[in-house]
């Protein structure tokens, strides 16, 4: 099997509900995320995928949803205290790196429906 990862990064606000340390307060991070995808068989000029297409789907939805926002669980009492003007983006998980994760799986998996690769997975750090 032959794959490919494309890196994107972004930065984000979150908080972790019920922490138990630091992360319970509001903080942000640049996220790099590793988008891994295979395909069959080599396009014409010998890829799986351009990266750019990878870049142009996944990297704009992170772009247009999250970066420079706030991730914030919808069970957060201070969910209801940050309006969506000021960049919060209410979320049905808590915002823990393996949540983003699993979150971002389905996403990118839908996102890269109609193209000839398949998502082998999503890495977050």
């Amino acid at each position: 099997m032959i794959t490919i990862t494309r890196k994107l990064e972004a930065d984000i606000g979150h908080r972790v509900y019920g922490h138990e340390g630091k992360c319970a307060r509001l903080h942000g991070h640049r996220f790099v995320f590793e988008v891994k995808v295979t395909a069959d068989d080599f396009d014409s000029i010998g890829r799986v995928i351009d990266y750019s297409v990878i870049k142009e789907l996944c990297g704009k939805w992170i772009d247009e949803n999250w970066d420079h926002r706030t991730l914030l669980y919808f069970q957060d009492p201070l969910c209801s205290r940050i309006s969506e003007k000021d960049g919060k983006v209410e979320v049905k998980f808590n915002p823990t790196s393996e949540n983003i994760c699993d979150h971002l799986l389905e996403v990118f998996g839908n996102l890269l429906t109609h193209t000839s690769v398949s998502l082998v997975g999503v890495r977050v750090y």
